[in-house]
C-alpha cells in the first residue's frame, strides 16, 4: 500500500497506542477530609459530579479549584494531588478511589460538602513514557459550561456510576470502556478548540493538528513503526530538506524523529512484552529491529533494564523510562 494514501488523525493515533488494558476507573463519594496522592506515570481523568476539590502538582504554579460539572485530565502522567481543603493529609489514591472498594467512603469528620467523582487511572510503562507525552498540555482542566462536549457525556458519567452501584456481572469492563469514550471525547472537546495539543504554554512551538506535514508523519510513524526509517527517508516523503524537515519535527513535536520513532517502538514492545506470549525475536521483528540483540541494546538503553527484566516484573514496580537520544 502506498504510504501516501493513509489519512492522518494525530489525536486518534496517539489515543490508539495507549494499552487501555490496564485502564481502572470507576466513581467515589468522598466526605470529610479527604485527599489523595497519584504518582507520576499515571494518566488521569476525573469528572466532579458534585462538590469540588483542590487541586495539586508539579505542573501547577498554586492549587486550582474543581468544582461539580468540570473535568480534570492528566495525559502524560504527571504526579498530582486531589484534596477537598488545601490542608487535608493525603493517601495513596487506591486506598480511596479503587473500583473495589465501597462507592461511598468517610474518609474523616464531615466538614464540607461531598465530591462525587468520576475517576480513571491509566499505569504507564513509566513517567516519561506515555504516547500522549510531547503533544498535550501536562494538566488540562476542562470548565462547565466552557465546552459542548461535556454536555455530551453526562449521560456517560451517569451510566458509569450506575454499573459500580448495581455491580452486575461485567460492570468493571462496561465501566472501564465508558471512562474511555468519556476521556476521549473530552480530549476531543479541547483539541477542537483549537487548544494545545502542542509543546507547554511556555514553548513557541506550532500546533500539530494544524501542521498538515508533521501529522501525516506522525500518522506514519504510528502506523509503520517497524519500517527502517531514517531521517533523509522521511524528509523525502514529504518533500522536504533533511535538515529543514528535522527542524520543523522537533519544533512541532518536541524531540527529533527517531527519538520520537524509538519512544514509540519502545511503548509498543513494552505492551507486547507485557500483553502477549511472543519472543523477544518476534517482538524485536515487530517494532523494527533487524536481530534480538539490537533490539534488547536499545530496549535498555531506553528503559534500564533488559526485555525479559521487564517482562518478569510486576508493572507496578517498573521503573520510569530513561530515553535515549538517538538522533
Amino acid at each position: 500500500m502506498d504510504a501516501r494514501t493513509i489519512t492522518s488523525d494525530p489525536l486518534s493515533l496517539t489515543l490508539a497506542s495507549l494499552s487501555w488494558s490496564s485502564w481502572q476507573s470507576g466513581s467515589a463519594e468522598l466526605s470529610g477530609p479527604w485527599g489523595i496522592e497519584v504518582p507520576a506515570g499515571h494518566v488521569s481523568f476525573y469528572a466532579i459530579r458534585s462538590g469540588s476539590c483542590w487541586v495539586e502538582s508539579v505542573e501547577l504554579a498554586a492549587p486550582v479549584l474543581a468544582e461539580a460539572g468540570d473535568v480534570l485530565l492528566f495525559p502524560n502522567g504527571s504526579a498530582h494531588q486531589l484534596r477537598d481543603q488545601i490542608s487535608s493529609p493525603c493517601v495513596h489514591y487506591e486506598e480511596l478511589l479503587s473500583p473495589h472498594r465501597a462507592r461511598w467512603i468517610a474518609a474523616g469528620p464531615t466538614t464540607t460538602e461531598p465530591t462525587r467523582i468520576v475517576y480513571g487511572h491509566l499505569a504507564t510503562y513509566g513517567a516519561n513514557s506515555t504516547p500522549l507525552n510531547s503533544q498535550l498540555s501536562s494538566y488540562v482542566h476542562l470548565k462547565a459550561g466552557d465546552y459542548d462536549s461535556l454536555a455530551q457525556t453526562d449521560g456517560l458519567l451517569s451510566m458509569i456510576e450506575r454499573e459500580q452501584r448495581e455491580l452486575q456481572p461485567g460492570w468493571q469492563a462496561i465501566a472501564n470502556q465508558l471512562v474511555q469514550l468519556v476521556f476521549h471525547q473530552s480530549l476531543r472537546g479541547f483539541v477542537s478548540q483549537g487548544l494545545r495539543f502542542a509543546r507547554p504554554a511556555e514553548s513557541n512551538t506550532d500546533v500539530l493538528v494544524t501542521d498538515p506535514v508533521i501529522g501525516l508523519v506522525v500518522g506514519l510513524l504510528h502506523s509503520q513503526p517497524e519500517k527502517p526509517w531514517t531521517v533523509a527517508s522521511l524528509a523525502r516523503w514529504v518533500n522536504m530538506s533533511r535538515s529543514a524537515f528535522s527542524e520543523r519535527f522537533r519544533d512541532v513535536v518536541g524531540k527529533p524523529p527517531l527519538h520520537y520513532l524509538t519512544e514509540l517502538r519502545m511503548n509498543k514492545a513494552c505492551e507486547l512484552l507485557r500483553g502477549s506470549d511472543l519472543g523477544v525475536k518476534q517482538i524485536a521483528t515487530i517494532v523494527g529491529y533487524e536481530s534480538p540483540s539490537s533490539f534488547t541494546n536499545a530496549f535498555k538503553r531506553w528503559n534500564g533494564v533488559s526485555p525479559a527484566s521487564y517482562r518478569g516484573a510486576d508493572i507496578d514496580e517498573s521503573v520510569e523510562a530513561i530515553p535515549v537520544n538517538v538522533n
